[in-house]
């Protein structure tokens, strides 16, 4: 039984994908289209432009959560988007609100 067949049992089809435990995360992305899931990985998976292999399950890549709680955190925020944008123009960025008052 893998890991995509338990996430299945729960009714899930996209994860966000961090580290995990034991398994290769890069691995699970590359993986994720042939069962079915989609996947937000982390900013810190995608330091190498060829890292993936397959990309259409990509769901976004994750930046960083409730980072909008100061407008001085948005000229960080935006750098961290144009860095990711270098390695994988195609895939979009997520990352999660606080208080939505210096997201754009």
């Amino acid at each position: 039984k893998t890991n995509y067949d338990t996430l299945k049992e729960l009714g899930l089809d996209t994860v966000m994908v961090t580290g995990t435990c034991g398994y290769d995360p890069v691995k699970l992305v590359n993986e994720a289209s042939k069962y079915g899931y989609h996947v937000l990985p982390t900013k810190g998976l995608t330091k190498k432009p060829n890292a993936f292999q397959d990309t259409t399950n990509i769901a976004a890549i994750f930046l960083e959560d409730e980072d909008d709680s100061h407008y001085n955190n948005t000229k960080h925020v935006w750098w961290e988007v144009l860095k990711e944008r270098q390695n994988y123009p195609h895939l979009s960025t997520y990352q999660g609100g606080h208080v939505n008052h210096y997201d754009g």
